[in-house]
């Protein structure tokens, strides 16, 4: 990735900027275990409208997909009823 400035501006008019040159999640700045389970909990939040306790089952699922002989087998089985 090419460097880049990244600039967030604040209600009260501060430019807050930082440079960057790395992708979160990239080999160059992974995302912690933390951060990858907040994100996928939040994807399945929104996109399914999951109560927490569900988002955190399909979470440890999506997180460990390598560990399921069929990975769409494991999620099937864990989602809410009104998505099955």
């Amino acid at each position: 990735m090419e460097p880049v400035l990244l600039a967030l501006c604040m209600r009260g008019g501060h430019i807050a900027t930082r440079p960057g040159n790395t992708i979160k999640g990239s080999g160059e700045d992974p995302m912690t275990e933390r951060e990858r389970l907040d994100g996928v909990r939040g994807c399945l939040a929104f996109g399914l409208e999951a109560s927490p306790q569900t988002a955190d089952r399909l979470a440890k699922v999506v997180l460990s997909f390598e560990s399921f002989p069929d990975a769409a087998s494991a999620v099937q089985e864990r989602l809410p009823e009104s998505h099955t």
